[in-house]
């Protein structure tokens, strides 16, 4: 039977939790709190609470590293070192920043402002930012092809945009509604699900 196992109480407006690569840790994004709070899963417990600058937006845990990226209303990413909780670096990406995806092998994150109307990569090693794509307006979710040459972007202009990361080249797929803010990426990479509340939506691509 399905049921709540435990409940915990961390900081005010919880707005999204990544999961540590092992599991045994949540790290969610308080967006009223202004924090970020790191929760130890065997014991149901917040064991610390990381201040943000801002309201806490979306996050992101690098799987191979202590590395916790937390973004904000704002729009500053905050990098977070899961092991000694702390804040090891601070970078301006665009305010309402929602978005993120990872690619690990080559050392590089990439954050949506929804404000900006822009996707931003930062290099994961020097924590500075790579570059920046202008892409259509309101852009909310995003996922990384397996081979990193392609970012899939939930706008609320134009549905789903599809950027080619290497060149900068996007455009929208037709047949998707606009107003599209949620998405996913299938583990084969052959579908791209988008979710559209003002429509109530949800379009497989």
């Amino acid at each position: 039977a399905i049921a709540v196992e435990t409940t915990v109480p961390v900081g005010t407006t919880p707005a999204h939790v990544a999961l540590s690569a092992d599991g045994t840790r949540a790290y969610t994004a308080n967006q009223s709190g202004n924090s970020m709070s790191i929760v130890d899963i065997a014991s149901s417990a917040t064991i610390a609470t990381v201040p943000l600058s801002n309201g806490g937006f979306n996050v992101i845990a690098d799987p191979g590293s202590s590395r916790v990226y937390v973004t904000t209303a704002s729009g500053m990413l905050h990098v977070v070192d899961a092991t000694t909780r702390a804040v090891v670096a601070q970078v301006q990406v665009g305010a309402a920043s929602n978005g993120l995806a990872l690619d690990r092998g080559r050392g590089l994150l990439y954050v949506s402002s929804i404000s900006a109307g822009t996707v931003t990569v930062v290099n994961t090693t020097t924590n500075a930012i790579v570059t920046t794509f202008a892409v259509s307006g309101n852009p909310q979710r995003i996922a990384l092809s397996a081979d990193g040459m392609t970012l899939f972007i939930a706008t609320e202009a134009v549905g789903l945009e599809i950027l080619d990361v290497t060149s900068g080249d996007h455009a929208g797929v037709a047949g998707v509604a606009p107003g599209a803010v949620g998405l996913a990426l299938s583990p084969d990479g052959q579908k791209v699900y988008v979710t559209n509340p003002p429509a109530g939506l949800l379009q497989i691509v």
